[in-house]
């Protein structure tokens, strides 16, 4: 299951309307205990710098991965 959120709060309110343009799409996979992809959200950040950071905040029992298209950004082992 993929949900789908738009984080406003991602793009920074200073760049306005052209950081939304600019934003680029990531999915952040929840997994389970076996390291199995549980659920998927997709995101919208500017930079993987923002993505990780955002990430970060959130945590997860099991532990997350962060893709940006093909591109595994970052895997967080729980607890991280």
């Amino acid at each position: 299951m993929v949900e789908q959120r738009d984080f406003a709060e991602s793009v920074p309110n200073s760049q306005g309307r052209r950081a939304d343009r600019l934003a680029k799409d990531y999915r952040l996979f929840y997994l389970d205990a076996d390291r199995h992809i549980e659920r998927g959200v997709d995101l919208k950040f500017l930079s993987d710098a923002d993505a990780i950071t955002y990430v970060k905040t959130i945590g997860s029992e099991h532990g997350v991965e962060l893709w940006h298209g093909g591109r595994m950004v970052r895997e967080f082992l729980p607890g991280e």
